[in-house]
């Protein structure tokens, strides 16, 4: 089995949940991309963008990506991050070394259920659903090519998922 497994994907995709039923099953230690962002920057992600803005966010999330990418277990990532040239060439690195690099991802209504934007909003915020399923489409052409493993996540619980990625790893 391999000691590094780093799960990549759209939000909404179940990296987090699928992240530590790998963990729970394998053994491995979990490192979570929002858990180390706090516990490295020592402010929560989504609060650091808002108050500092995008550029600051870029700089940090990359320091703690590659912060991630430097341990053993099982690994998450956010995805705006894996898109960066630096952790791309990095993902490449860690599976030519033997770690397990799996893309999760999900049809459109899911990831826009599990991430809450299916709720009814203000049309002055323009196609939700349009941006979000544009912003979707961007990230994963930006994730081809990075992982050994893509599964679907949209009709599977988290532990199945797990299994599967596991008996791939066997």
């Amino acid at each position: 089995m391999a000691s590094k497994i780093i799960l990549i994907g759209v939000s909404g995709a179940g990296k987090s949940d699928i992240a530590r039923a790998i963990s729970t099953e394998s053994g491995l230690e979990l490192h979570d991309f929002a858990a180390s962002f706090e516990s490295l920057i020592g402010e929560d992600d989504s609060q650091f963008l808002v108050r500092r803005g995008e550029a600051e966010y870029e700089d940090a999330a990359l320091q703690v990506a590659m912060d991630l990418l430097n341990r053993e277990g099982v690994i998450t990532l956010a995805p705006g991050v894996v898109r960066t040239l630096k952790v791309g060439e990095k993902l490449r690195e860690l599976r030519a070394e033997g770690a397990l690099v799996v893309e999760l991802f999900a049809d459109i209504s899911t990831l826009m259920r599990r991430t809450g934007l299916n709720a009814p909003r203000s049309v002055a915020l323009g196609p939700t659903r349009k941006i979000f399923t544009d912003m979707v489409s961007t990230h994963r052409a930006d994730f081809a090519g990075l992982a050994d493993l893509v599964i679907d996540t949209s009709l599977s619980k988290p532990e199945h998922v797990a299994a599967r990625v596991l008996a791939f790893d066997s």
